[in-house]
C-alpha cells in the first residue's frame, strides 16, 4: 500500500521539512508503523528525520485484509513536529469475482471473448489461463492481464477449460474455469501404418484423432465395416491368410468425419525351414527292446539272442517299418508276428545274457517270443 501528501510549509524555513507517518489497525493507532511521536499532540520522541524522510509518499507492504488508521506530520530542522493531519481510513479487501467467465462454442476463424468483473482493493492484477498455462498478448490474443480477454481467428487448439486470476496486497483469487468449444470436425494426425505377420500371429493398427470430441471410430476391411473395430486402434489376433487387405478407420464428430490411409496387411503362411533327417540306431535303442504298436511308424527293436551252442550273446537290430535292415531271414519272416505280440508290451532287456519281454507288472513275456529268442 502507498500513502501519500501533499508538500507542507514552514514560516520559519524554506523547503527541508521531512516527513512522519503513523499507520495503526484503530483509530489514532500507531501498531502498523510507528512515528516516533506523540499520535495526539506531534511532539517528538526522538531528535530525527521523519520516517517517510523527505518524500511526499511512503510504501507499506504486507498489511492483511481490514480497516486500517492513518496520518502524517511535517518535521523541521530543530527536529520539531506539527500535528498530525486530519486522520484518513481505508479497509483492505482481498479480491472477489462479481461476475464469471462463461463457457463458448465457436467455429474455426471466428472471435471469442471472455469478461469478468471483480470487487477488492486497488490495485488488482489479472491474469488468464488456457489448461493452467498462463497466456500472452500476441497477434490473435488480447487482453490476457486484464478483465477481458479476447481470441481472434480461433483454432482447434484455442479450444480448452480458461481461468483467470485476480490478485492484489490481500490475496489472490481464480475465477471458476470456463470451456471454449471449436466446433471443428475430425482430422487425423496419426495414420495407420502397413504390417506384416506370419499366419498365428497378431496386428494392432491405430490412429490419433483431434478435433472436437467425442470421436467414433469404425474400422473397415475391404470397405467392410469390422463389427469389433470401434476404437482409435483395432487388434487383430490368430491372423489367416484370408485376412490380407487393405484396412482403415472412418473417424466421426458432431461436426464431420474423415477417412484413414490405407493400410495394408499382409499375413504370410508358415513354413519349414529345417528338414528332418533321416537317422539309423546303434547300440540298441535306449538299452532295451521297446515294441511300438503302431504300423508304419519307425520302430527300433534292440534284440538280445542267446547263442546255446556258442555261449555267446550278440545283438540285431531292426526297423520294423521295413522288416529288412539288418535282419537275418528268420527275423524278417517273424517281423510282423513280433509286431502284433509286442504292441501291448514293453521289452527291455534285464539281464545281460537273456532278452525276454515282460508284460506291463510281470515277470514274464509271450511264448512267440520266447520261443523265437530261444532258438
Amino acid at each position: 500500500m502507498v500513502f501519500g501528501w501533499t508538500a507542507s510549509s514552514d514560516p520559519n524555513q524554506y523547503g527541508g521539512l521531512s516527513y512522519n507517518l503513523r499507520v495503526g489497525t484503530t483509530p489514532g493507532g500507531i501498531d502498523v508503523v510507528s512515528p516516533m511521536a506523540d499520535p495526539a499532540t506531534g511532539f517528538r520522541r526522538i531528535p530525527a528525520l521523519g520516517n517517510a524522510g523527505l518524500c511526499l509518499s511512503k510504501s507499506v507492504t504486507h498489511l492483511n485484509p481490514g480497516t486500517y488508521y492513518w496520518g502524517v506530520q511535517a518535521i523541521d530542522h530543530d527536529f520539531a513536529g506539527s500535528a498530525f493531519a486530519t486522520e484518513a481510513s481505508f479497509t483492505i479487501s482481498a479480491p472477489a469475482f462479481t461476475t464469471q467467465p462463461l463457457s463458448q462454442t465457436n467455429a474455426p476463424g471466428t472471435t471469442a471473448a471472455f469478461q469478468v468483473g471483480t470487487t477488492g482493493t486497488s490495485p488488482i492484477g489479472y491474469q488468464w489461463l488456457l489448461n493452467g498455462t498462463p497466456l500472452t498478448d500476441s497477434g490473435r490474443i488480447t487482453g490476457s492481464t486484464t478483465t477481458n480477454l479476447t481470441i481472434n481467428n480461433l483454432q482447434v487448439p484455442d479450444a480448452g477449460n480458461y481461468t483467470v486470476v485476480a490478485a492484489n496486497v490481500a490475496g489472490a483469487v481464480t475465477s471458476l474455469m470456463t470451456t471454449l468449444t471449436i466446433t471443428a470436425p475430425p482430422v487425423i494426425i496419426s495414420q495407420p501404418t502397413n504390417i506384416t505377420v506370419a499366419a498365428g500371429a497378431a496386428a494392432t493398427f491405430a490412429v490419433t484423432p483431434a478435433g472436437t470430441g467425442p470421436f467414433a471410430c469404425q474400422w473397415r476391411f475391404g470397405g467392410t465395416n469390422i463389427d469389433s473395430g470401434t476404437n482409435a486402434s483395432l487388434t487383430l489376433t490368430n491372423l489367416q491368410l484370408n485376412q490380407t487387405g487393405s484396412y482403415d478407420v472412418v473417424v466421426s464428430n458432431a461436426y464431420g468425419g474423415v477417412v484413414s490411409s490405407n493400410a495394408i496387411l499382409t499375413v504370410i503362411p508358415l513354413t519349414v525351414t529345417i528338414q528332418p533327417q533321416s537317422q539309423s540306431a546303434t547300440g540298441g535303442c535306449d538299452g532295451g527292446i521297446k515294441c511300438l504298436g503302431q504300423w508304419g511308424g519307425t520302430v527300433c527293436v534292440s534284440m538280445a539272442v542267446w547263442r546255446n551252442k556258442h555261449r555267446q550273446r550278440h545283438q540285431q537290430h531292426i526297423d520294423v517299418d521295413q522288416c529288412s535292415i539288418g535282419a537275418t531271414r528268420k527275423l524278417r519272416r517273424h517281423c510282423k508276428q513280433h509286431l502284433r505280440v509286442c504292441r501291448q508290451f514293453e521289452c527291455p532287456i534285464d539281464r545281460a545274457s537273456l532278452g525276454y519281454c515282460r508284460a506291463a507288472g510281470s515277470g514274464r513275456y509271450p511264448s512267440r517270443l520266447r520261443h523265437f529268442y530261444r532258438r
